[in-house]
């Protein structure tokens, strides 16, 4: 079809027209274009004129007189047709608005992105985008060499599209970010705090236009998805998930509450075959709960973020009855995450993703050390937000300085009725002077209009524990230690207000401290025996990037799988599902109606 269309565009034209409509066709795009030139006379009134007609004289002058005049007709169209986008028109100008793609020897761009733009679905991106259909449809109808213009801008459109999808991602974070915050603010009575705060990558859409010109079209367009092991892996399990699907899903459920090593019998073969259909165990018929079973079991709790005891209790058999689609639906919403960001992080970082309830430092590659962490609860008012940031000082012996939203809470309605609740917390004023509680009448003041703040001075029972981490940022956001250590024994570690609590603080502030200050160690126990507030900054700052990935592949291993906790990842898979089906609506009413 294509290769037709295009010696179509060139030579049966001509056949099948004739000279005189030729004549015909030139002296009206050149009519259309002389008139277009005229709007702005009295800007510049003869430079576009006279550049029209020299670019006549000279197309016609090279080579056949009809050859020539079906080139000049095309580029005027490409001239008229690009003069409404800034970019394109910059982009045909520079090529004196010679084709990109409508013509026999560019074929090979033309077929490179059909077949990027058709295979969009491979990335988790509907295909439904582009427009396929119609664009076959315009190519079946071609009639003339202004239509043919037309679809060179139209190739431009799609091209430039499918770049800002693959470095950039179908769905705006802002948009999706505002609709997080709408839904959310349904569920609770309090403000609800920003939950995705991403910067983009900026793309250079001439220099990737440039390359287009210059390098084989087929690896150019495979080149501009994310070059990162971790999104190749989540290729490939969507591909292993959508095969999956195909024959069926993982096979039976299984119907039991635990299942040990030794037992056997009905529950056990279903457990089994499950496991083997989703690669974490090889083909075997034992109906024995065996050592082998056993170890496979320990393999996906370990990816799904469950105690490793090679027991398959209750969570356990919770998580391996879940259907591959919903699998499928992180993975899909994954992939446009990834999009979003799609160049790495890169040297030394600190990285807490949220539903998996961890914090590690990575450089060049490598996890240095990981702990683990409690984040913000299910509740939408104390969601975790997305973000990234710098490291910049750490706090030894911490003083709380309680926000507002928990002291209106959590503490008021108590000290209402007993002035001596919470006695360890401080009251102060706008300048943090101190307030005797004696002074203060409670009465007075509504919850939104009580004037003073609240402070727990340090000590190891304050809620920061004993050291605190600093990344200054609008979410008032910080990492720190816990006096409550037991919520770290917790598979589902969300309990906090939305700042990330950490397991192992000290371990961590020694990591960070010791390509800062000399003998870090000494400095932290000194430091801690004392029980002044003391401000320790950071010679090189650190990367911090707060993240929420529900699916993920550490190198080339398997994906490991966390639940969407906030419904973060449902918003994009939804999301992208609604583009698809307005889309079909869209169709539909075309096809009944017109």
């Amino acid at each position: 079809m294509l290769n037709n269309f295009l010696k179509y565009s060139y030579r049966q034209l001509i056949k099948k027209t004739g000279k005189i409509k030729i004549y015909l066709i030139f002296y009206f795009n050149g009519l259309i274009t002389l008139t277009y030139c005229m709007k702005d006379i009295f800007i510049r009134p003869w430079f576009k004129l006279i550049w029209t007609c020299a670019l006549l004289l000279l197309s016609v002058g090279h080579g056949g007189a009809n050859e020539g005049l079906a080139q000049v007709s095309l580029r005027l169209s490409i001239y008229q047709n690009s003069q409404k986008n800034t970019f394109l028109n910059k982009l045909y100008s520079s090529r004196n608005y010679n084709p990109i793609f409508v013509t026999q020897k560019n074929q090979g761009r033309v077929s490179a992105l059909l077949r990027a733009l058709e295979g969009s679905n491979y990335h988790g991106i509907p295909s439904e985008l582009y427009g396929l259909q119609k664009l076959y449809g315009d190519i079946e109808k071609l009639k003339s060499e202004s239509e043919l213009g037309i679809l060179e801008i139209e190739f431009a459109k799609k091209f430039i599209l499918y770049v800002k999808h693959m470095k950039t991602g179908v769905l705006d974070p802002k948009v999706i970010n505002m609709r997080l915050i709408e839904r959310a603010s349904l569920e609770s009575d309090n403000q609800v705090p920003t939950q995705l705060d991403l910067k983009l990558k900026k793309v250079n859409l001439m220099e990737i236009f440039m390359k287009f010109l210059i390098t084989n079209p087929f690896q150019h367009l495979a080149s501009l998805q994310p070059k990162t092991d971790d999104y190749k892996a989540l290729i490939r399990e969507k591909i292993r998930l959508e095969k999956i699907l195909l024959v069926g899903g993982w096979g039976e459920l299984v119907n039991a509450e635990i299942l040990k090593p030794g037992e056997s019998g009905e529950e056990v073969t279903k457990l089994r075959n499950r496991l083997i259909r989703m690669g974490y165990l090889k083909k075997t018929y034992s109906p024995i709960y065996d050592s082998k079973l056993k170890l496979a079991i320990k393999k996906f709790q370990d990816a799904h973020g469950l105690q490793s005891d090679g027991i398959a209790g209750k969570i356990t058999i919770a998580e391996i009855n879940i259907p591959p689609s919903e699998r499928l639906k992180l993975i899909i919403a994954s992939l446009e995450r990834r999009r979003w960001l799609s160049k790495p992080y890169e040297g030394k970082y600190l990285v807490v993703n949220i539903p998996e309830f961890k914090l590690k430092i990575v450089n060049k590659g490598k996890t240095i050390y990981q702990s683990r962490v409690v984040v913000g609860k299910s509740s939408p008012s104390t969601f975790t937000p997305e973000f990234s940031n710098k490291l910049e000082f750490l706090v030894i012996n911490p003083s709380w300085y309680v926000p507002k939203s928990i002291v209106i809470e959590e503490y008021l309605p108590d000290i209402r009725e007993d002035i001596n609740a919470s006695s360890e917390l401080f009251f102060t004023d706008n300048n943090g002077k101190f307030i005797s509680r004696e002074l203060i009448n409670f009465d007075k003041f509504s919850d939104e209009d009580f004037p003073y703040g609240m402070k727990q001075p340090p000590s190891i029972n304050n809620p920061l524990g004993q050291v605190k981490f600093m990344l200054p940022n609008i979410h008032n956001i910080y990492l720190h230690d816990s006096p409550s250590k037991e919520l770290f024994l917790e598979e589902e570690r969300a309990f906090s207000h939305g700042c990330v609590r950490v397991h192992e603080p000290f371990k961590l502030a020694y990591e960070i401290l010791k390509d800062n200050i000399e003998d870090p160690d000494f400095v932290l126990k000194y430091l801690l025996k004392n029980t002044k507030e003391f401000k320790l900054t950071l010679k090189d700052d650190i990367p911090v990037h707060i993240v929420y990935l529900t699916a993920w592949s550490e190198g080339r291993g398997n994906v490991s799988y966390r639940k969407d906790i906030y419904g973060r990842d449902f918003e994009i898979y939804q999301s992208l599902e609604n583009i698809k089906q307005t889309l079909m609506i869209e169709k539909l009413i075309e096809k009944s109606y017109f």
